[in-house]
């Protein structure tokens, strides 16, 4: 598995030949994040909260972008989307550290289980205003097709 860097995303892999129009998005719940020793409460809440909320966040900017195609479903697909926050941090009063999101995010198909797309991403903005605008971002990426996107991007993989 070879990972690029690409303009859409820290590190991306897809699947050879990948197409998504005509097909079906489960917005799946997220696996919870398993907070690190040193995340403060309020990054842990941050994280039990956009956690529950990504599948709908998801859901409600992707179709904006896609039009009707793909599809996208909170209830089933062929294509299985899945995801899971690796770090969330919150800045305090006070603090000069920029909010941010890191995730990973797994396109998965549904009857084989085959994993179709793979993204580890960081977001430095906050927490609900940045991963819509990035969930907006990787939509018209996978409307222009993200097969193109990862052949122009850079090897990340060592």
């Amino acid at each position: 598995m070879e990972f690029h860097a690409t303009a859409v995303s820290d590190y991306l892999w897809i699947t050879p030949g990948l197409i998504l129009k005509g097909r079906t998005l489960h917005l799946d719940k997220w696996a919870p994040a398993l907070p690190g020793k040193d995340d403060e409460e309020v990054d842990r809440k941050k994280l039990a909260e956009m956690t529950d909320l990504m599948p709908e966040l998801c859901k409600t900017e992707w179709e904006g972008v896609f039009v009707g195609d793909p599809k996208c479903s909170l209830e089933a697909g062929e294509i299985r989307v899945v995801g899971r926050f690796v770090d969330i941090n919150v800045p305090q009063a006070m603090s000069f550290a920029w909010p941010s999101q890191t995730f990973d995010i797994k396109l998965v198909d549904t009857a084989t289980g085959d994993l179709l797309v793979a993204i580890h991403h960081r977001v430095a903005l906050r927490a609900k205003p940045g991963m819509k605008q990035w969930c907006r971002k990787i939509a018209k990426a996978m409307n222009e097709g993200l097969g193109q996107i990862y052949a122009d991007g850079k090897k990340a993989t060592h």
